[in-house]
């Protein structure tokens, strides 16, 4: 038994996770489809496996996650001097 949320193309499992509260293992249990710990980017409005009961408020509780968060991608602007390690 489940609940189902409507995400964009991209979108980090974990950061579902978060949005509903629960780990990202969780959606993974639920969610089997996606392979690489997101959502596929070549297609919008992807329809993802929740716990019942997260559903309800997901759309602002997601929408007020970081965007690292969402989509899991992080970035750094190196600056001169950097290194690696």
């Amino acid at each position: 038994v489940y609940d189902t949320v409507v995400v964009p193309p991209a979108t980090a499992l974990a950061g579902i996770g978060e949005a509903c509260a629960v780990t990202a293992s969780d959606i993974v249990a639920l969610n089997g489809q996606f392979l690489r710990g997101m959502t596929p980017p070549d297609r919008e409005g992807y329809v993802v496996r929740v716990p019942v009961g997260c559903a309800s408020g997901f759309d602002d509780r997601f929408a007020a996650l970081d965007d690292t968060v969402r989509s899991g991608v992080r970035t750094h602007e190196v600056a001169k001097g950097e290194t690696l390690t």
